[in-house]
């Protein structure tokens, strides 16, 4: 063993050390706590409850003021635990898995069996002692003679900040975080050492792509790709909105004009003189034969099939880059939008449609296609 990878090997130990001891520490202050809640001690210097005095003498906020005042109420409630937690045989996480799994109506049960469920959860990892908990949880409730748990709606609300950007709040129900959760799983990427995103980000990139999954793939009335229907309109100054009224970024107008249905509209003031039959910027025959030749995401790494998919013009539609093979290829949300980023550039090799990209710190990307090279055959099959 190499002395750096001994070092490695001493940091990892003195943190579980330091870890440990944090959790007892937590423990003990937790405890510390919730008595002079209990006592009424803070009102010494003229403080109107513990979380205000927390907040005056240590600017705590809200959340974690609650956070310890909680922990500690349980372990003064629970002997057995306070003396697993402050020995360090239980960590603050099982901890909070036990008092969470615990209601006001179950607390006489935990009672009668808290020294014997302090033994059986010091033996077990977290994961094991949350499945263990929720199933006392669960067991207990049903002998407990309360009226069924109301469960809150579902709710979603947001709005669009200056930059186009949506920033909300939801609220699922438990089944509905369930599904979210793993709809998360499956559309979250990550392409090895050299994907730099937090897991925040993949996270919003994964919310994203299942959002355009959805518009792209679902079952409702409409044309054979349910591609965004979108209707955007562009001003004289060069300004491009939605008919709405919100400002499009550079990024965004054309990451959909790749790949989009679109109107024309001849406007005269605030007067629509005409309204324009609905045109592809890719037509389907093309699409199906660009998706048989590429067969998915083309940056090089990317594993999006075609159903998760944009046609993308390497040439820019908008700058009158041509709608055919020699100039698409296909991408995923993700891919797409970085494309029309700065610093990003792809190119491709209409000799065998090899495409390169290259990243904005100068690496480059090269891919084949998956599927076959296209023919005039193809086209006769699909148009």
């Amino acid at each position: 063993m190499t002395p750096m990878e001994m070092g490695v090997i001493d940091q990892l130990d003195c943190l579980e050390a330091g870890l440990a001891r944090h959790d007892i520490n937590y423990a003990e202050l937790a405890i510390s706590a919730a008595r002079l809640d209990i006592s009424g001690e803070w009102s010494r210097d003229g403080s109107l409850s513990m979380r205000t005095w927390l907040r005056r003498h240590r600017k705590m906020n809200d959340t974690a003021i609650g956070d310890l005042l909680r922990h500690g109420r349980f372990l003064v409630r629970f002997t057995p635990f306070a003396e697993a937690a402050c020995s360090g045989r239980l960590s603050r996480s099982q901890v909070t898995a036990m008092r969470i799994a615990v209601r006001r109506e179950t607390e006489p049960f935990l009672d009668d069996f808290a020294t014997d469920m302090v033994e059986l959860l010091a033996s077990m990892d977290l994961a094991d002692t949350v499945t263990t908990t929720q199933t006392w949880k669960a067991r207990v409730e049903a002998l407990v003679d309360t009226p069924p748990k109301i469960e809150a709606p579902a709710e979603l609300t947001f709005g669009v900040d200056d930059g186009g950007q949506a920033v909300g709040r939801f609220v699922l129900s438990p089944a509905g975080t369930l599904d979210f959760e793993t709809a998360l799983g499956t559309a979250r990427t990550y392409q090895g050492a050299d994907d730099t995103r937090t897991m925040a980000e993949r996270n919003a990139d994964a919310l994203e792509d299942i959002c355009s999954f959805f518009n792209a793939n679902h079952d409702r009335s409409g044309t054979p790709r349910h591609r965004p229907h979108t209707e955007i309109v562009v001003e004289a100054d060069g300004t491009v909105r939605t008919i709405d009224g919100r400002v499009l970024d550079t990024a965004c107008a054309q990451m959909l004009l790749c790949d989009c249905v679109m109107h024309r509209v001849l406007k005269a003031g605030s007067s629509i003189l005409d309204y324009g039959r609905a045109t592809r910027s890719i037509p389907y025959p093309t699409f199906r034969a660009l998706a048989l030749r590429d067969g998915g995401c083309r940056v090089d790494g990317c594993d999006r099939p075609v159903a998760w998919t944009d046609g993308h013009h390497i040439e820019h539609w908008e700058h009158d880059g041509p709608t055919d093979l020699d100039n698409l290829c296909l991408l995923c949300r993700r891919h797409h939008r970085l494309m029309h980023t700065t610093g990003w550039t792809l190119t491709m090799d209409t000799s065998d449609y090899t495409v390169i990209v290259t990243t904005p710190t100068g690496q480059t990307l090269t891919s084949r296609p998956r599927g076959s090279p296209p023919t005039h055959e193809v086209f006769a099959t699909t148009a």
